[in-house]
């Protein structure tokens, strides 16, 4: 009986960490659908025997072909200067999940962890469109004393700079997050726009809210879900600047990063980026879409998608 009861808590230990895994994976990385069938797989096979670190997973799933160049440098990244709990290799998984199933009911426990991760990705979202929408609102002829302020030390000017400079913004902000987690980010953005003479943007920081930017013009069918066909026709009319989009409906920097890495080509990017948002919002509408288009300044691609539902009514 108790060498029953030993296995099944073992098996149970198995799958929380076959779960916990898969569950970094999708959130980390974008992944096609085969691939991430496969990876499940393997994962289901590998992950009950010894393994020694998470690397050596990862390593394998790349020697594999289950991993893109892309997806292996987002991983690696995360691994050293984000997830620090992810580090430590499988071991730390064992040993946690061990304690979260020492006591107390494992669906209770299972649900708590579960409402503390959304309000980790709330949080985490909130704060990357409020990056977003400040990325907007900075001169591009700031950017070399905002990047010294920031972290102390002045960033390269490259030709993304001088093309997009919402974006380096963007991703100038997003690098000082990652390297200071703990700080508050707030307060310290107002200390430095005080620095700068930009009261202005430290109140305009108290009254952002993406809430506030909702498209309340014309949608065929807003509540329609938002298909493939549709994405083909927003793909093929989004520039260079579709970031603010995919910001707003909720991809993180790190997949659009890795998207890069893989597709050098631009609307090829745009399509896969949008293609990912799609897999992890099944339920996305074409209202959606349109507040994230509204938010970004596309009014003209609304108007696009508006006679394209129009037609296909």
């Amino acid at each position: 009986m108790a060498s029953s009861q030993g296995s099944k808590v073992k098996r149970e230990y198995a799958e929380r960490i076959e779960v916990e895994l898969m569950k970094f994976l999708e959130d980390h990385i974008h992944l096609e659908s085969n691939n991430l069938q496969k990876i499940k797989l393997y994962l289901k096979q590998h992950v009950p025997s010894s393994v020694s670190s998470i690397t050596e997973i990862f390593d394998s799933l790349k020697s594999k072909g289950l991993v893109t160049l892309g997806n292996y440098k987002v991983l690696s990244d995360v691994i050293q200067n984000i997830d620090v709990r992810t580090s430590h290799g499988i071991k730390d998984f064992e040993r946690r999940i061990q304690a979260e199933m020492g006591g107390g009911s494992v669906g209770h426990r299972q649900m708590s962890a579960n409402c503390a991760a959304a309000r980790c990705t709330t949080d985490e979202y909130k704060l990357d469109m409020l990056f977003d929408f400040l990325s907007r609102k900075l001169s591009p002829n700031d950017m070399l004393i905002f990047s010294t302020y920031l972290d102390g030390s002045q960033m390269a000017e490259t030709a993304h700079s001088f093309r997009n400079p919402s974006d380096t913004y963007f991703r100038i902000l997003h690098n000082w997050k990652s390297k200071n987690p703990s700080i508050d980010h707030r307060s310290k953005l107002k200390e430095i726009f005080s620095s700068m003479d930009r009261q202005d943007l430290a109140e305009e920081m108290d009254h952002f809210s993406v809430d506030q930017y909702k498209y309340t013009g014309l949608v065929i069918e807003p509540m329609t879900q938002f298909s493939i066909t549709d994405l083909n026709d927003l793909a093929n009319n989004l520039a260079t600047r579709y970031y603010h989009v995919v910001r707003y409906l909720g991809m993180r920097q790190r997949t659009i990063d890795q998207v890069e890495v893989d597709h050098p080509n631009i609307r090829e990017q745009i399509y896969q980026v949008l293609l990912a948002i799609i897999r992890k919002r099944p339920d996305l509408t074409r209202q959606d879409v349109c507040n994230a288009l509204f938010y970004a300044d596309h009014s003209d691609v609304i108007e696009i998608l508006n006679s394209e539902w129009r037609h296909g009514s």
